[in-house]
């Protein structure tokens, strides 16, 4: 089922052959989207994930930004499937994990290095064959949304304002044929970037071959899971998902782990710690998401200390 958005066919990107008229429709000067390559530059970095290890961002300069933004505006207006949490307008991963509400038995995973592991040729494929726009054109505008490394492989640079959308229409065939499965089991799936959650009522009729199911779809398109990450979750268990708890009961609630860092960090504040206070605001922002009056006296007494 598709939701918010009109058909592909309504872009102003569709069956588009014209250089000239794309560089109208990116708000560019003719010449300089023939010359692209000239801002087509990243500043790259590391950061730290939660979970351990590094993730490298791609990080585009101000000028290729600016076009991600123009693109990331066009895409965005497109239907697309209402399971899908990331990249779209007034939806995040609160609705992702509510949407599994009621639901108590559930299948986790994610796949693995999603943005390093998506190709320029998919991305390209996704402006020939979908958006059937020229050769060139198509070209274009995977240069300008995709990176080439320097041991010439390809990824969807997450620093990218349109990488969400690029790669969710890239390979939407995959998340698809993902949901399909869904389905035809009687399950509830939904996509949060490269996050994959299938959910349902009543018990998974056998977990591990659905698992092997879900590995060999990814694999057929050049994508793995990860592994230490898939997992069946019965009823006897609270479900993290997306940063939403889904009790055992099947309702959505504010995980333990973020209401120990709200009361920790009241505590703190209470004690002059003005860093603590304001990373509390912004947590008690985050757990009323979930639960609408969370907190009530916590951000009274943070409050107090900051004005203090």
């Amino acid at each position: 089922m598709a939701s918010r958005g009109y058909a592909i066919d309504q872009s102003p990107l569709y069956k588009l052959c014209s250089k000239r008229k794309l560089a109208t429709i990116l708000h560019l000067e003719y010449d300089s989207l023939l010359h692209a390559n000239d801002f087509i530059n990243y500043t790259v970095s590391e950061i730290e994930k939660a979970s351990g290890g590094f993730r490298t961002i791609y990080d585009p300069c101000r000028e290729l930004k600016q076009v991600q933004r123009r693109i990331k505006n066009l895409l965005s207006r497109i239907s697309i499937p209402n399971w899908v949490f990331s990249g779209c307008k007034g939806v995040c991963h609160v609705d992702n994990g509510k949407y599994h509400e009621h639901s108590v038995y559930f299948i986790q995973s994610d796949l693995h290095a999603f943005y390093d592991s998506c190709s320029r040729e998919s991305v390209y494929r996704l402006f020939k064959d979908r958006f059937i726009c020229s050769s060139d054109v198509s070209a274009l505008l995977s240069d300008l949304t995709t990176l080439t490394l320097e041991d010439g492989s390809t990824v969807i640079p997450t620093g990218s304002p349109c990488a969400q959308l690029v790669a969710f229409l890239a390979y939407q065939d995959m998340f698809n044929e993902l949901h399909n499965l869904a389905s035809n089991h009687g399950y509830k799936f939904s996509l949060y970037v490269d996050d994959l959650t299938f959910s349902s009522k009543t018990p998974f009729s056998n977990p591990t071959i659905f698992k092997k199911k879900l590995l060999q779809i990814v694999k057929r398109y050049g994508h793995s899971l990860s592994l230490s990450k898939t997992a069946y979750r019965g009823a006897d268990e609270t479900k993290i998902v997306t940063g939403v708890a889904i009790t055992k009961e099947g309702v959505s609630a504010i995980p333990n782990k973020l209401r120990h860092k709200i009361v920790e960090g009241t505590v703190q504040s209470c004690a002059g710690d003005t860093m603590a206070a304001q990373s509390t605001i912004g947590r008690i922002s985050s757990a009323r998401m979930i639960e609408h009056n969370a907190f009530p006296e916590a951000e009274r007494q943070v409050l107090l200390n900051l004005e203090g």
